[in-house]
């Protein structure tokens, strides 16, 4: 009697004869080292999803700091959008506290500008040519008040009526320094000046107004006025031009 095998046996024998003999030894190392990879993987994957939570926690943290420190600036913590992050709350929150800084900065400098001044420069190294000036370049009225609010340096020197007096130091005129007078634009504030050591007294004939160096308008005493070595005198409402 003949045994008949199925094909499906043949292919299970012809499998069988081809497996060298540490094929199994082989396959259940390969299946361990397979079985290692999936645990390192899986590790791998804990260690993320840790650092995931560590670092939600880390921005909860910082969520927290942020909007305490809103609270402390005087911000709600449901100020700025409705949709805003904690972080966009506190640059819509650190944003405004620079804008009142510099608000504040802005007002103090404004008020120091506005502030009148006068300061005494250093006397000039060679007296310049002072005195008459055309009338095409003479300032007066709402002209010489925009020049002076718009200059960086505002001067008034002292004049023999042609030339500076080189002996006495020009005054440095800052703020709201100055007030309408019938006659013109009148210096508010008392200017002091001071004859120098010279062995003689100086006369002076007029005031030049220069505007960053420039001169740009005149006013002439109707009288001389001396001053002697050494002497101070104070201008009270004398200076208009």
């Amino acid at each position: 009697m003949t045994d008949t095998k199925t094909r499906d046996q043949e292919l299970l024998e012809e499998f069988q004869a081809g497996l060298e003999k540490d094929g199994p030894v082989v396959l259940v190392k390969r299946i361990v080292e397979l079985e290692e990879q999936v645990k390192a993987l899986t590790a791998d994957q804990a260690g993320l999803e840790m650092l995931a939570t560590d670092a939600e926690n880390r921005v909860g943290a910082t969520d927290e700091y942020l909007l305490s420190e809103l609270e402390a600036l005087g911000y709600p913590r449901n100020g700025g959008p409705e949709d805003a992050t904690p972080a966009q709350k506190a640059i819509f929150a650190l944003t405004g506290v620079m804008k009142d800084r510099d608000d504040a900065r802005a007002e103090a400098k404004s008020a120091d500008k506005a502030r009148a001044k006068i300061e005494r420069a250093s006397a000039p190294a060679k007296p310049r040519k002072l005195g008459e000036i055309a009338e095409s370049k003479q300032l007066t009225g709402d002209e010489l008040r925009e020049a002076i609010e718009e200059a960086e340096t505002v001067e008034i020197a002292f004049s023999d009526g042609d030339r500076e007096i080189g002996t006495i130091a020009p005054a440095i005129v800052s703020g709201d320094a100055w007030k309408v007078h019938p006659r013109g634009l009148m210096l508010a504030k008392p200017v002091t000046i001071e004859g120098s050591g010279a062995p003689s007294s100086v006369e002076i004939g007029g005031y030049a107004l220069l505007i960053d160096g420039k001169q740009v308008a005149w006013s002439e005493r109707s009288d001389k006025l001396r001053v002697a070595p050494g002497q101070r005198v104070d201008l009270v409402d004398d200076i208009i031009f």
